[in-house]
């Protein structure tokens, strides 16, 4: 179940990523400097490809690694991104949680994962 609400989740912030993607293009940001129209569609890719493992049951413990850093990256982002990101910062602490477990617990009975 845990897997499930992360893929509606991922799926969501992709989905708020595109709605607000004009607002993203531009946008000054620590690492890369200004964000470009690449970089919005390589940052709705990525919830795209972990809600498909995730829900499919593909290298689950790996995405679960993957989706925390991306959720860990937004809860560091929301002090001064609020408007851009979808979630709050409380969510986004549960959602690190939630991924997290995913390695303690595993994937789940379908799915296709070798143990880390």
């Amino acid at each position: 179940m845990v897997r499930f609400v992360l893929v509606v989740v991922c799926i969501y912030i992709a989905q708020f990523l595109v709605r607000e993607r004009s607002k993203l293009i531009g946008l000054s940001v620590p690492v890369v400097g200004t964000m470009r129209s690449w970089m919005v569609w390589a940052s709705v890719a990525l919830p795209l490809v972990l809600a498909a493992c995730l829900l499919v049951g593909w290298n689950t413990q790996w995405a679960a690694i993957v989706s925390a850093l991306v959720f860990l990256k937004h809860l560091v982002g929301t002090k001064n991104y609020q408007q851009v990101l979808p979630l709050p910062p409380s969510t986004y602490i549960l959602l690190i949680l939630m991924s997290l477990s995913l390695l303690i617990t595993g994937a789940g009975f379908f799915a296709f994962d070798i143990r880390i």
